[in-house]
């Protein structure tokens, strides 16, 4: 007998600031795993997040986040 294929749920739904916060974490040298246990993400969350970076728009979001919040300076 056929094995049934069985679904796994989808992970949750990664925001434009999550997905920035990463590209933020690994462009200061983290590692995938420790972005992914900081954010609460699965590292398919964090390799999509990083092969697929910020477009121009987004790239000032990430200044603007690491310049005036004292979590983005913090990391």
């Amino acid at each position: 007998m056929a094995d049934l294929a069985v679904a796994t749920p989808h992970a949750k739904y990664t925001t434009r600031n999550t997905r920035l916060k990463v590209q933020t974490l690994r462009g200061v040298g983290w590692k995938y795993e420790t972005i992914a246990k900081e954010l609460n993400l699965t590292l398919r969350q964090v390799q999509h997040a990083v092969n697929y970076p910020p477009t121009p728009t987004e790239l000032e979001a990430i200044i603007e986040w690491i310049t005036h919040s004292k979590e983005g300076r913090r990391c």
